[in-house]
């Protein structure tokens, strides 16, 4: 016979099946009798250990850091990588030991780049991390018990206070005062109050008797008896959702794969039809894979993976100057790549922190306000010239600060800031600009009593002690609450008080009077997140560059509304709707989605880039991470941003700022378009050596280089000219930002690989074939070939992009560029002189004749390439765009 399932197991299966929401409907005693919990003394010790095994440690969301071997692995992962795979195999069946180990030294330091490069960023990242809540006060046995978080269960009684973390969902069953700030879920800054008052048809977690995880208590206390712990809270589903989204793969990810593929496939066709062909000509059968391998050497651009990484490394370096880090480094490629930035609001566009904006009289009059802290003073402007206005929107101020339970202060690190309410302490900060701070404030009003603001009521109500032995009453509050209190009629107030709280202000309605029964209504103050300083420009900038922005949010309809017409992100007939209302089919007309919840967020996410989109998705709270991590490149906003958001994200902007992101945009687009003169160089190089080798086969030539020489011209010589194109940018650049990229190379940049790679070859063969015509010995043939091959493609760095005189003159004044020439001359004369290594190349010191010869096709090569590029430059500007340029059809 089965024995029953102890008691504590049932129930603690039956409270797991419990949500929050589903409890704010019912009474504290209910709640307590429901979670089998006392609601003054809380779980006895013994049962929440029971509670605790049963359940799990209580932690949400497990940051879990990428350790250094996980890093390290993926650097091997792509599709470069793999492509110099086979050209090592083969030096390695061959015998070739010189060849393979070169080889194996470029995918080590590749990789070395890489890894060193994001193994900082991850550190740097790990220390601006911050638990979301260490620790937790629990009644256990009637006792008050400070414990670890995680050692939470569901049925605990926790006290929570000004400051505290939630760190459960709970269920709220006494409040003194009690605000809690929820934007890291909802994307709202207003602290919301709670209330241990049953409420019913609640639809999701955001309830006045709910608390959730993670939020922070902005005001008052309270206590609560915690209902979900662990990955069952609000908090963890969303973790987990974000867990559950796959990487997206990178567009550049995406292009250098499709490039290795087309390059192998040259590769093994070429190699094929070189063996075929050897073979036909009854050539030795050492010869022809001798041969096959020099093709195959000369095919793969070795240098490209170093290439690659070390200008994207120096991308990072410069992005964290600006205070943006980079945590994996092909996101910089992939943030230059973007077409739509969908953005959070609070924190990114606005400043996270409420201020007051401007003070409504009783009679409907305006007056402005401006609120300066930047000094340890702080310095409050009123904006009228009568004597009479200026006192009375004073007085509004003082009596706002009345009845208010924020404190501002002011310290060297952190200049003035606020404890308590934010919209609270914005009001206390504009009244102590007043020189109504708050100990002459106490002074002369001390205060008597307090009816703290509830859901219910909507209004704060304080009696103080009034200088003339009288009591002042203050009230501030929602203005139909506030006006209920007087029976004087005040139909302008009223209108611009709705009128302003529908547009996304915060507005608060202030009475004041000396007994109850004689309150009177002297004003309102209006309050907002004020714009960042860089916000209207940063939307403009990207728009301008082709980049769509959308403003998804968690907050109120008519506050994004507000906001998205200040920045320009709303538009003539575009739409701005909430969350449970958006039409994904008609999303490219959608500028603002407000209300959304987390799963909306990633929706968006997903049909834009099901719409070809690059999508670089911006947010700083925890419902923002399941569409980070979806997004191409997720961008964590602010030195604020939640562990959960930081965990998803690819890159993190300290400073909170859209203008950092949108200078992360520009040195990503100015990183592609590098990098793509860097590619049509190295690939220049490559498929030159491929067509000299080939036609010397073709024409039953002598080989007219050896592995190990291709070998060093790819990994030694052409590599600093690729460097130099890949990481410098041309005087003067960087300041604008150019249009998205779509491609990788266009059909401009392919024809002007091949037309290039033709006259590096014609200028080789001319100085292989008069060499043959001197007698010369393959050795010299070879170091003919040597010079002409270096020298021809050195020069081509200088040429590569370039279609006109002014772009011609700004490539000349490179300084990196000359300084890589330099290198590789350096080490092109320690080939050709130096005892050692000419003989490891097996190679010969040219005489000054056949110096004349190589140099000379050279010459003639860098002009032939040139002025036909320019020409061809020209007459596709004409129809379409200069060559090389998205105007073009891409093709890879």
């Amino acid at each position: 016979m089965t024995n029953p399932a102890p008691a504590h197991v049932t129930a603690v299966h039956s409270w797991q099946d419990h949500q929050v929401g589903e409890l704010s409907g019912r009474s504290p005693c209910e709640v307590a009798a429901t979670l089998a919990t006392d609601p003054r003394q809380g779980l006895s010790a013994t049962e929440a250990a029971t509670r605790l095994a049963i359940c799990g440690p209580n932690d949400p969301a497990p940051l879990r850091p990428r350790g250094w071997p996980v890093i390290l692995l993926r650097q091997f992962a792509s599709a470069l990588i793999f492509l110099l795979l086979p050209a090592t195999i083969v030096s390695l069946l061959l015998r070739e030991w010189l060849n393979a180990a070169a080889i194996g030294v470029t995918v080590v330091v590749s990789a070395g780049f890489g890894f060193v490069n994001e193994y900082r960023s991850e550190q740097a990242i790990t220390a601006l991390r911050r638990l979301a809540a260490r620790r937790a006060e629990v009644v256990r046995d009637g006792l008050h018990e400070d414990i670890p978080a995680t050692d939470l269960a569901p049925g605990d009684l926790i006290v929570v206070a000004d400051g505290d973390v939630i760190p459960a969902d709970a269920r709220v069953i006494e409040a003194r005062g009690l605000l809690v700030n929820e934007s890291i879920l909802t994307g709202e800054p207003v602290a919301m109050p709670k209330d241990p008052a049953p409420v019913f048809g609640v639809s999701d977690g955001t309830a006045p008797s709910v608390l959730l995880a993670g939020t922070t208590v902005a005001a008052g206390s309270g206590t609560a008896i915690v209902v979900v712990t662990g990955a069952g809270t609000t908090l963890g589903d969303i973790f987990s959702a974000s867990q559950s989204t796959g990487r997206q793969v990178t567009p550049m990810e995406a292009r250098l794969e499709q490039l290795g593929r087309r390059l192998i496939m040259v590769f093994l066709l070429l190699c094929a039809l070189l063996v075929g062909v050897g073979v036909a000509q009854g050539r030795d059968p050492r010869d022809v894979v001798e041969m096959a391998v020099s093709l195959a050497i000369g095919a793969v651009p070795e240098g490209l993976p170093a290439v690659a990484t070390t200008a994207l490394a120096v991308a990072v370096r410069r992005l964290a100057a600006r205070h943006v880090v980079v945590r994996r480094l092909d996101a910089v490629e992939t943030l230059g790549s973007t077409t739509v930035i969908v953005t959070d609001k609070t924190g990114t566009l606005t400043e996270n922190r409420m201020t007051v904006r401007r003070v409504l009289l009783a009679d409907g009059t305006v007056v402005e306000v401006g609120v300066h802290t930047d000094g340890d003073v702080p310095r409050t402007t009123i904006d009228a010239t009568e004597r009479g206005t200026r006192a009375a929107a004073e007085r509004v101020l003082q009596v706002a600060a009345l009845c208010n339970d924020a404190i501002a202060e002011y310290d060297a690190a952190e200049g003035w800031h606020a404890h308590g309410d934010p919209s609270e302490g914005a009001i206390v900060l504009a009244a102590a600009g007043l020189g109504h701070d708050g100990a002459r404030r106490h002074a002369e009003y001390p205060r008597l009593s307090t009816e703290p603001f509830t859901t219910a009521r909507r209004l704060m109500r304080t009696v103080h002690q009034a200088p003339d032995a009288g009591e002042l009453i203050a009230v501030k509050g929602a203005f139909d609450q506030v006006g209920a209190l007087t029976s004087r009629d005040i139909p302008a107030l009223r209108a611009a008080t709705h009128a302003l709280g529908d547009a996304g202000y915060r507005v608060f309605t202030v009475a004041e009077g000396p007994d109850a029964d004689a309150i009177r209504v002297i004003g309102a103050v209006v309050l907002e997140d004020p714009l960042r300083p860089d916000a209207a420009a940063a939307v403009a900038a990207s728009q301008a560059a082709g980049i769509r922005v959308m403003l998804v949010t968690g907050d109120q309809l008519a506050t994004a509304t507000n906001i998205a017409r200040q920045t320009g992100i709303l538009t003539g007939d575009q739409l701005a709707v909430r969350g449970p209302d958006l039409d994904l089919a008609s999303l490219d007309r959608v500028a603002v989605v407000a209300r959304a919840t987390h799963a909306q967020k990633e929706a968006i996410v997903a049909a834009l880039q099901g719409r070809g989109e690059i999508v670089a998705m911006t947010g700083d709270g925890v419902n923002d991470a399941p569409a980070l991590r979806a997004a191409h490149v997720g961008v964590a906003i602010g030195p604020n941003a939640t562990d959960v958001a930081v965990e998803a994200a690819h890159i993190l902007v300290a400073d909170g700022r859209l203008g950092s992101l949108v200078h992360g945009i520009r040195e990503g687009r100015a990183i592609a378009r590098n990098l793509r003169e860097a590619i049509v160089y190295l690939l220049t190089a490559s498929f030159g050596t491929i067509m000299v080798i080939a036609l010397a086969m073709v024409t039953s030539d002598a080989l007219p280089l050896a592995p190990l020489q291709i070998l060093w011209l790819n990994l030694v010589v052409h590599i600093f000219p690729a460097l130099a194109l890949a990481t410098s940018r041309e005087p003067g650049d960087g300041e604008s930002l150019s249009r998205p990229t779509r491609a990788l190379l266009t059909d401009g940049a392919w024809l002007e690989i091949a037309w290039r790679a033709a006259t590096v070859t014609i200028a080789t063969r001319v100085a292989l074939f008069a060499g043959e015509r001197t007698d010369a010995s393959l050795a010299q043939i070879q170091t003919m070939v040597f010079i002409a091959l270096t020298a021809g493609l050195v020069g081509q760095a200088f040429l590569i992009g370039v279609y006109d005189t002014r772009a011609q003159i700004a490539r000349l004044r490179r300084a990196p560029l000359w300084v890589a020439g330099a290198i590789s001359g350096v080490l092109t004369l320690g080939a050709l002189y130096l005892p050692l290594l000419r003989d490891a190349l097996a190679l010969e010191g040219p005489r000054t004749g056949e110096w004349v010869i190589a140099l000379g096709c050279t010459a003639g090569s860098w002009a032939a390439g040139q002025v036909v590029v320019v020409l061809a430059g020209r007459w596709s500007r004409t129809r379409r765009g200069p060559l090389g340029v998205e105007a073009t059809r891409p093709r890879s």
